[in-house]
C-alpha cells in the first residue's frame, strides 16, 4: 500500500522536508506504512492545537508542542533523514552585532 497525495503532504509538513528525497521513501514495509499513517493521523489532530496544561506536582503535563516533536523525530527516523532539532528545523538564525566596549559606563 503506497501513501495517498495527500499523506505525502503531511509527511512533507511534518518532516519539513520533500518526501521524494527522503532515503526510504517507497521502501517502507507494510508494518512500517501503517506506524507512518498512524503519526500523520495524530499529527493532523493535534495540528492546530497549542494546548498546554501543566499541574502541581503529581497533577497533568499535557502539552501538544511535545506530541508533534515526538512525531517529528519519528518520522524522520524512520524516513532515514538526517537528525535535525524540532526546535530549531525551519528557522532562521540571526547573528547579533554587539560592540563591546561601547555605551557601557
Amino acid at each position: 500500500m503506497a501513501l495517498t497525495s495527500e499523506e505525502v503532504a503531511w509527511v512533507e509538513r511534518i518532516t519539513r522536508e520533500r518526501y521524494a528525497s527522503a532515503p526510504r521513501a517507497g521502501s517502507l514495509n507494510e508494518a512500517e506504512e501503517t506506524l507512518l499513517i498512524n503519526d500523520i493521523e495524530e499529527w493532523q489532530r493535534i495540528y492546530n492545537s497549542y494546548v498546554r496544561l501543566k499541574g502541581g506536582s503529581d497533577g497533568i503535563d499535557f502539552d501538544n508542542e511535545r506530541k508533534r516533536s515526538a512525531i517529528f523525530y519519528r518520522v524522520r527516523q524512520l524516513l532515514g533523514y538526517p537528525f535535525l532539532l524540532y526546535d530549531l528545523a525551519g528557522e532562521v538564525l540571526e547573528l547579533v552585532e554587539i560592540e563591546l566596549g561601547q555605551n557601557f559606563g
